[in-house]
């Protein structure tokens, strides 16, 4: 693709300086999509497929549990983690704060021998 780009601005370019009356800029080609299989649910394989499916791909989630359920566990999401999902969605890094309670302090504490 960067090699196309690059061909097509000097064919501009020399077009402009040649002085050429009509300018034609050629339409750009759609990108390829492919049918995409993630393992997985966790997590990383969502992420995945939801990214996968926003850049037009189809996408279909292989998990082993048969449903979902509260298991009463918490989710931590590292800063460094969510600064990676916005990198790579930022609507899912949104939708992912309009559901979560913040946690602003940690507190840790370790037990003497």
């Amino acid at each position: 693709v960067i090699e196309a780009d690059r061909v097509l601005a000097m064919k501009i370019l020399s077009t402009l300086v040649a002085g050429t009356a009509a300018l034609s800029v050629p339409t750009a080609t759609p990108r390829p999509t492919a049918d995409v299989g993630v393992i997985g649910a966790g997590p990383a394989g969502l992420v995945l497929a939801h990214v996968l499916r926003e850049r037009g791909h189809s996408v279909r989630i292989f998990e082993r549990r048969d449903s979902f359920r509260p298991v009463g566990a918490a989710v931590f999401m590292h800063p460094f983690a969510l600064n990676s999902l916005r990198a790579v969605s930022p609507t899912l890094e949104k939708q992912l704060l309009d559901v979560c309670t913040t946690i602003h302090t940690l507190s840790f504490t370790t037990l003497a021998e």
